[in-house]
This record gives C-alpha cells, structure tokens and sequence, in this order.
C-alpha cells in the first residue's frame, strides 16, 4: 500500500467516533480550532487534514491516530483486534457462533490461497 492515505475510510472512522461521542461536527471542530464545516469536508473526502489537524482530532476525539489511519497502516492488526471485540460484545451468542464460523472459512479460505500462490512460483 505503500503511503497512500485512504481519506474515505479515514473520514468515516473519525464521523463514527465523533457520533460515539455525541459531537456534531462544529464541536469537535471547535475542539480542534477548525470549522465544523472542514470536519464536514474531511469526514466526506471532500477536504484534506493536517497532521497538526489530524493530532487535535485524535485528542478530542481519545482515540489514537491509528484507529483513524488503520485502513492505511500496513501493521493495524491491534485496532482491527479491538473493532471486532467490541463488535462481538454487542452481538448475541448466534451471532458470536456464526462469526467464529465464518472466520474459519476465511482463514482456510486464505491459507488455500497462499499455497497456490507457492505452488505456482
């Protein structure tokens, strides 16, 4: 991936937290010392954030840069850890037991994959 920034996801992750956190757009952006109208526009991909920016957000928001920026980390594995555990806290044992099942599929579905990946080079 390299270092491209995937500014869709990034803003949806900080929209999800914002609303978590019950902040509208001009909160957080009074927070940061930006308008609630360029948080509009980053949330939106319709804007690009500063790092200074990006920081001010994070920290009104507590969450770290990296729960914002993991769709374009190569080494998130952590953030996406915690995602899924918080999501399986919220779901019912019938919904825990089918994404345990589909993990399984995945997961054998992948290592498929990378022995054909192996057996063709």
């Amino acid at each position: 991936m390299g270092g491209t920034v995937d500014y869709v996801a990034m803003g949806k992750r900080i929209r999800q937290a914002r609303k978590k956190r019950g902040l509208t757009q001009a909160a957080l952006g009074e927070k940061c010392c930006v308008s609630g109208g360029h948080i509009g526009h980053v949330e939106t991909n319709h804007g690009k954030v500063s790092l200074e920016a990006m920081v001010a957000i994070a920290n009104a928001l507590d969450v770290s840069l990296d729960s914002l920026l993991c769709d374009s980390l190569t080494s998130s594995k952590p953030v996406f850890e915690n995602e899924l555990a918080e999501l399986l806290s919220q779901a019912t044992p019938k919904q825990v037991k089918l994404v345990a099942e589909l993990t399984k599929v995945i997961l054998r579905d992948e290592f498929k994959l990378r022995d054909l990946e192996r057996n063709e080079e």
